[in-house]
């Protein structure tokens, strides 16, 4: 099936996994496909959630997944189906082989035998990712990774680089005992109070209120209490809004 959706319908390996699991899935759940036609479930909402649905749970999660994004049909499966954390580590990625070639070499030939095996594998991981072509010695770094695990629980993930490495060592060393989802928060959050002081007049201890803050025409920039005022003003209008 996944061979006939990319050789004659010609759709790509990744639309041709959404369809096939679409189709089972609905062979179990008819409703599926009623959702699918008038617009309150997506494909790709529907790959997510269909490992999750049972003939008791069916209808109770179609009804809470109508109309939502795939993100939000994630922290859907997410609160159903929780998966345990991800322990903290850092690990080296392979060389680029861009440095092989500055320096004279050339990759390593692959063997006929070897090439068919990477193809074929290649071929059967179509189903479930859409293998696209590399060039010669550049490696196609995958995107961060942002994937709920449970209620209020998130796995993250990214490359740094070597300079980001060190720093993370160098603040390691200066807080003995601290683990790195620890280490990385704090910094986050004193990051953030930072541009959300410059930025929003967002502090934890405000030394003037709106109405003492100075608002004369003459007065060069927008004060830090008139920041505050419009925040929560547009703070409160989105609530009220939703």
């Amino acid at each position: 099936m996944h061979k006939y959706c990319t050789d004659v319908l010609h759709l790509s390996g990744a639309e041709a996994f959404l369809r096939i699991t679409a189709a089972r899935a609905s062979r179990r759940h008819p409703a599926l496909l009623k959702m699918l036609d008038d617009g309150r479930l997506h494909l790709s909402g529907l790959a997510v959630l269909a490992p999750h649905l049972t003939n008791s749970n069916c209808e109770d999660l179609l009804a809470r997944a109508t109309k939502k994004t795939k993100g939000e049909i994630q922290k859907l499966v997410a609160e159903i189906a929780p998966k345990p954390d991800v322990a903290p580590s850092i690990r080296k990625l392979p060389a680029l082989c861009e440095r092989q070639k500055k320096n004279g070499h050339k990759p390593p030939e692959r063997e006929g035998s070897e090439r068919a095996n990477e193809d074929a594998t290649s071929s059967a991981q179509g189903a479930s990712n859409e293998t696209l072509p590399k060039p010669e010695g550049q490696r196609q770094d995958k995107p961060p990774v942002v994937e709920p695990l449970a209620p209020s629980r998130y796995k993250i993930q990214f490359t740094a680089s070597e300079e980001f490495h060190d720093k993370i060592e160098r603040l390691a060393a200066l807080m003995p005992g601290a683990d790195l989802v620890s280490m990385m928060e704090m910094a986050v959050t004193e990051k953030l109070e930072r541009l959300e002081a410059k930025r929003l007049g967002k502090v934890k201890n405000p030394r003037k209120s709106v109405e003492e803050a100075d608002t004369s025409p003459g007065v060069r920039g927008i004060s830090a209490p008139v920041k505050r005022n419009a925040r929560e003003r547009r703070r409160s209008m989105h609530l009220r809004a939703r």
